[in-house]
Formats: structure tokens, C-alpha cells, sequence
């Protein structure tokens, strides 16, 4: 286990740092859409670098080595950033949600500035809601980190039940949105494709029936009747506008097989009895894998779907190469 978690903290290091780079290097690739992203590798980025490193020590050297105020930094990557990532997944499918049920008004409002606003107000919501969890237990119910491990005190009943809130709000609550929005989207999405072939179909049977029309208007109309041509031309790609919805496919798909088992498990432990952990160490172990996996995933999905990031990569590497 310790090799797999050590093989995950280095991928997920490597890849979610390399992705994030790239937005810095290529400036046409930070979006209002894609700030979702960059907030997303960078809370990735955070959980890695610091939580990680407690796990692949405490399968070493257990957690007695521990100074209580390292313990409470633990605690706060495992109960509070942890749900961080989590959350903006879901901000991600809000945010196609939006885009989807009202086209116009997303055109209109999203901005790259009320996508940071909205991802820092979602960081604060978690820590309103899960902080005072561990500021409670190590204030008041902290347990000796020699005697019983760097954990939280489920032996007090006020400090179990705030867990189990945690638990649901925190981490439960963004795959349940996630998951069950997407048929919504995905119906949609269809619909919308569906409307936008039969306008081009549309428009195509017309200029072949009345092929005149573009001719017999004189300058001032071959000029509108370019301009109108070239209108689809100026915007933003149609292709690149579909791929946003493809990076939720990609993203959805990865949630519901990886994070999904691993929530249940945990969600699931907030009421059995605590023996019941102690004999499902192999079941805890494959889960906790599963969910460690869905970070290194992520960077990889937004490579595999997006073009733009993929020539942006190839092109960060070969300039790092053509500098070394």
C-alpha cells in the first residue's frame, strides 16, 4: 500500500503541476470556463503536496511520532481541503448547468472574475461548515496522538455527530449533484445539438433553393451577405463550445466509478459501529486507492479532451526541452 500511495502523490504531483503550468505559459487557454480547472489542479496540488506525505509516514511509522499541532494539520487536509476538489467538480456542473438552461444569460454574466469569486466563496463554504470540526476536537476533545493516533474523538458524542454531518455535506452531497445533474445535461445538450443541425440544415436547403439572393443585391447587400457568412467565422469556435461538455462526460464518469465507492464506504462507517472499520481494512484499502486516483485522473481527462491543452502541453515540453 505504500508503494501505491507513494506512485500516486508523485503522479498526481507531476500531472497536476504540469497541467497548471501550462495555463501560465499559454495565456489562450485561461477561459471563464477553464478558471474552474485551474482552481481545481491547484486544490489537487495542495492535497497531494501536504496529505499525501502524512499517509506514506504513517504507513511507516504509525502516528505516534506526531506533534499534536502536526495532528490537527493532518486532520485539517483530511476532513476540510479534502472536500475542496470535491466541491469544485461540482461547481463545474453548476456551471455547465447554466450554460445549458440559460445560454443567454451565462453569455452575459460569466465572467473569469466571477468564476474566481465563485470558486474562493465555494472554498469558504467548506470551511465554514467542516472547520469548526476540528477546531472543536482539538480544542476540547483532542485525544493523545501516542495512545490512540493521529484521529478525531468519535468517542464524544457531539464531535461523532458533527462528523457525520461533514461526512453528507461536505463529500456526499457535491457526487450526489454531480451524478444525478448529468442526465438532466446530457438530455439537454441532445436537445440543443439536435436544434442547432436543423437550423444548419436549415439554412443550407435555402441558399441551394434561392441561389439568386446573393447575387442581386448590389455591394451594399454582397457586403451584408458576407458579413453574415463570416459571423460564425469571428466567434468562438463551435467545436471548442461542445467541449466543456465533454470534459463533464470525462469528469462524471471518473466521480461516479472512483469517488462514488470510496464516499459510501466512508459514509457508511459514520454509522456502524467503530468495529466495524476495524474489520474492513481490505474493503477500506481498495476504496481509499480508488479515491487517491481520482486527482491523478483529473489532469489527464482535461489532456485527452481538450485540444487546445494538448497543443499547449506539446508545446510547454518542447520549449522546456529546446531551453535545456
Amino acid at each position: 500500500m505504500k508503494i501505491i500511495r507513494t506512485t500516486f502523490c508523485a503522479a498526481h504531483l507531476l500531472l497536476n503541476t504540469s497541467m497548471l503550468l501550462t495555463f501560465f505559459v499559454r495565456r489562450n487557454l485561461r477561459t471563464s470556463f477553464t478558471v474552474y480547472i485551474m482552481c481545481l489542479l491547484f486544490s489537487n496540488i495542495v492535497y497531494a503536496g501536504a496529505e499525501h506525505p502524512f499517509e506514506i509516514l504513517f504507513q511507516t511509522y504509525k502516528s505516534s511520532w506526531m506533534w499534536p499541532s502536526l495532528c490537527g494539520f493532518y486532520l485539517y487536509l483530511f476532513w476540510v481541503w479534502c472536500g475542496v476538489p470535491m466541491h469544485i467538480h461540482m461547481l463545474i456542473t453548476i456551471n455547465r448547468i447554466w450554460a445549458i438552461a440559460m445560454p443567454h444569460t451565462y453569455r452575459k454574466y460569466h465572467t473569469m472574475k466571477m468564476a474566481f469569486v465563485l470558486c474562493g466563496l465555494t472554498t469558504l463554504y467548506v470551511h465554514t461548515v467542516a472547520l469548526p470540526l476540528i477546531v472543536l476536537d482539538q480544542w476540547k476533545y483532542a485525544v493523545s496522538v501516542k495512545e490512540k493516533g493521529c484521529t478525531l474523538n468519535f468517542s464524544v458524542a457531539l464531535v461523532d455527530d458533527y462528523t457525520t454531518g461533514v461526512q453528507i455535506l461536505i463529500f456526499d452531497v457535491p457526487i450526489v449533484v454531480v451524478v444525478l445533474s448529468y442526465p438532466f445535461l446530457l438530455y439537454k445538450q441532445t436537445k440543443r445539438s439536435k436544434r442547432k443541425w436543423l437550423d444548419e440544415m436549415t439554412k443550407s436547403v435555402v441558399n441551394r433553393v434561392q441561389p439568386s439572393t446573393r447575387l442581386s443585391g448590389g455591394a451594399q447587400s454582397g457586403a451584408t451577405e458576407t458579413a453574415v457568412n463570416k459571423a460564425p467565422q469571428e466567434k468562438a469556435p463551435k467545436k471548442e463550445s461542445a467541449r466543456p461538455f465533454l470534459v463533464l462526460t470525462l469528469l462524471t464518469t471518473s466521480v461516479f466509478l472512483l469517488w462514488t465507492p470510496n464516499q459510501t464506504y466512508w459514509t457508511v462507517v459514520c454509522f456502524v459501529p467503530p468495529t466495524w472499520d476495524a474489520h474492513a481494512v481490505p474493503i477500506r484499502n481498495i476504496v481509499s486507492a480508488m479515491g487517491a486516483f481520482q486527482p491523478v485522473l483529473d489532469p489527464v481527462l482535461f489532456a485527452l479532451s481538450l485540444q487546445s491543452f494538448r497543443t499547449g502541453i506539446s508545446r510547454f515540453f518542447r520549449a522546456c526541452q529546446g531551453n535545456a
